[in-house]
């Protein structure tokens, strides 16, 4: 460190990394700056030009950079302490990744396991005592004949028949009117009132009906939803016996995302972790703690005028950095990137300031590409941030894949990463995308056999040339999901299965027949009631609505013909009184 005319330069600076304390978090070869003179005597920092060459990261060190525990405790207290949300979700992330890997299981269990299935015994295992599903198929025919039971109540209780007789009276009547003028008409609204009302109360008791009737198709459901109820119950039990059995178990439906979850996880939380901590040196306007004003006692003479002051800068801003480094570096195997670009606007106040801290990096040597954006926007009440890298060029053990038996020892390959996160207050969207080619070149290792775990994982990614692997999570510190998938899940997933050999097969093929014979008289009998319950159900209340409507449709069509041929009736009349109308004039003016 050398301090002259208020120029600062720092040589051969390193910072650990706590959680890998022989690993530096980041090293710097040279930096350099020099301060403004004036603004220092208002306190204040303002750094116009600052260079810092020789950036590396993850490198390895000569001595640990661990802190001495009391210490270490000490600046772990101060961070919690000042610690935001966003900043305490930093590592629940990666533990969810991490718990996932450690529940796949030995590779070399799934070797004794073959041996295992060789002299499985089925004798007396697969017997009705140890199959729960009987009981739950008599639960479930007794559940649809009390269904059928509940909506015959519900029918019944509608007195549709009675309805129906009640509507006679009025019917005879109206069917009974002789309508010859518009008298006859007028006194013959009462009957074909009750009539109508009548007609409404079908209507009603119709509607009903209806209702009931779509309950209860979507109460008994369709037969293929009961017979993959069925198959479900069955593999439940299948799951069951095979325990019994100890018949070894493997889920492998997503064993990409699990091995190379961690990896991107572990980068999202170092990556939350260095927001939230420039979070806190760098506030928003709602983040900024306010020092109450010092108590002055008035004096007795004098008045101090102040006047305003325009474009007053913060109390520290770097103006521009200019940054170079490298990819490379002591104790990493890759080849090198030499990359450069500037860092702009880093203060204390963002919002005072108006302006957010924008990096800008890139490096490019052939086909090896490094570029890394990040915009922190600070300068409002909900602070946004955001970042993307783009890697191109790589080999694969650049990467820092996860030490995994389920994974040979690639040396080689292409590889190229893009990565985005977004940080909208304490709310978070990251998605990552990895494409590995040339890998069947890059895998040294050759199955001969199954005998050891690396022999299996040299046979599980055998022939295997690319990989496409995608990871995306959003949420809050509370609340976040986190999916993960690959191109290559089912092929893995079907190469381990094949792995137990026809053993496992044909033992759980055995296993399901007996289960099959057990249950299928109950079985049968479930769906024989289930389609008689609800054929008895529907039909009832299909048959009753038929009589509804036709019995609806018959008065409407009553009432429009006694109606019609009253308005004839009324027509007739009306021009009857017209004509005669019409002579008297005739008569009275002599025409």
């Amino acid at each position: 460190t050398h301090l002259a005319n208020l120029s600062l330069s720092v040589n051969g600076l390193q910072v650990a990394d706590k959680n890998a304390p022989m690993k530096n978090l980041f090293s710097v070869d040279a930096m350099s700056f020099a301060l403004e003179p004036v603004p220092l005597l208002s306190k204040k920092v303002i750094i116009d030009e600052m260079t810092v060459t020789g950036i590396r990261y993850g490198t390895a060190r000569k001595t640990s950079g661990a802190l001495p525990p009391r210490k270490a405790a000490k600046v772990e207290k101060s961070w919690l302490s000042a610690e935001s949300p966003l900043g305490k979700m930093a590592g629940k992330v990666s533990e969810r990744a991490k718990s996932k890997a450690a529940g796949l299981p030995a590779l070399s269990a799934i070797a004794s396991a073959k041996e295992q299935l060789k002299t499985t015994n089925l004798q007396g295992l697969v017997k009705a005592e140890n199959l729960p599903m009987l009981k739950d198929l008599d639960a479930m025919k007794t559940g649809y004949q009390q269904k059928s039971a509940d909506y015959q109540a519900k029918v019944k209780s509608l007195k549709v028949q009675e309805t129906l007789a009640s509507v006679g009276p009025a019917w005879n009547d109206v069917q009974a009117l002789k309508i010859q003028n518009a008298q006859d008409l007028i006194s013959a609204k009462d009957k074909i009132d009750r009539l109508n009302k009548c007609r409404q109360d079908l209507q009603t008791a119709s509607d009903t009906l209806k209702t009931l009737k779509a309950q209860a198709e979507a109460d008994f459901g369709d037969q293929k939803n009961l017979l993959a109820k069925i198959e479900e119950l069955k593999n439940r039990d299948l799951q069951a016996v095979g325990q019994l059995l100890k018949l070894p178990t493997f889920d492998f439906s997503s064993l990409t995302g699990v091995i190379l979850g961690p990896v991107w996880m572990e980068r999202l939380d170092r990556a939350l972790d260095l927001i939230a901590k420039a979070r806190t040196y760098m506030p928003t306007s709602k983040g900024k703690t306010k020092k109450s004003a010092p108590i002055t006692q008035p004096r007795l003479h004098g008045v101090d005028v102040r006047f305003p002051v325009f474009n007053r800068p913060p109390d520290f801003w770097i103006k521009h950095i200019a940054v170079s480094g490298t990819t490379g570096g002591d104790g990493k195997p890759n080849q090198p990137l030499d990359f450069s670009g500037t860092i702009t606007d880093v203060t204390s106040d963002p919002a005072l300031l108006g302006s957010p801290v924008r990096v800008d990096l890139k490096g490019a040597q052939g086909a090896h590409r490094l570029v890394v954006q990040a915009v922190l926007n600070h300068t409002q009440e909900i602070p946004v941030d955001t970042l993307q890298v783009e890697m191109a060029g790589l080999r694969a053990e650049e990467l820092h894949l996860p030490s995994s038996e389920y994974l040979p020892a690639f040396q080689g390959g292409n590889a190229a990463v893009t990565a985005g996160l977004t940080l909208t207050g304490n709310e978070f969207a990251a998605q990552m995308n990895l494409a590995l080619t040339g890998l069947a070149k890059a895998n040294t290792a050759k199955p001969t056999g199954l005998g050891s775990a690396a022999e299996i994982a040299a046979s599980l990614w055998s022939g295997i040339d690319a990989l496409h692997f995608g990871a995306e999570g959003k949420g809050s510190p509370d609340k976040f999901d986190l999916t993960i998938h690959s191109d290559l899940d089912k092929i893995l997933s079907e190469r381990m299965q094949k792995l137990l050999g026809q053993e496992l097969a044909g033992v759980q093929a055995k296993v399901k027949a007996e289960i099959e014979k057990l249950v299928a008289g109950k079985q049968s009998d479930l769906l024989a009631s289930y389609g008689a319950d609800k054929g008895g159900v529907l039909g009832s209340l299909a048959g009753q609505q038929k009589e509804l409507t036709e019995k609806i449709a018959s008065i409407q069509k009553l009432i429009k013909e006694k109606q019609d041929v009253g308005a004839g009736a009324t027509n007739q009349q009306t021009e009857q009184l017209k004509n005669k109308a019409q002579d008297q004039l005739k008569g009275l003016f002599g025409r």
